[in-house]
């Protein structure tokens, strides 16, 4: 396992609360943050290349979640409106025959 470069004290802990658990911190607050750490300008120019990598990742892997899902709620509402109710004969009179 890797250590990291960056120091864990050096980070500024900025972040948009999207939800209770999820967080989305601007590269503009980490690249601020990487400025104030010390590093080297090519250093934190990788570390920031990396970090806005991995929020397009992970944008483009939601989506996807999000379009599989819809896609199988399709496959599985496809009939809901061509079926047609069954009547039962049950034999005892309903509204409709009193």
């Amino acid at each position: 396992m890797s250590k990291s470069i960056v120091p864990t004290r050096s980070l500024i802990p900025t972040a948009i609360a999207l939800d209770d658990n999820v967080q989305f911190i601007p590269p503009y607050v980490v690249e601020e943050a990487l400025s104030q750490t010390g590093l080297e300008p090519e250093v934190a120019a990788g570390i920031l290349d990396s970090y806005e990598t991995a929020q397009i990742q992970g944008m483009r892997a939601a989506l996807l979640v999000a379009v599989i899902l819809a896609l199988l709620t399709m496959f599985f509402a496809r009939g809901l409106s061509s079926e047609k109710p069954r009547v039962v004969d049950t034999g005892q009179p309903t509204v409709d025959t009193l």
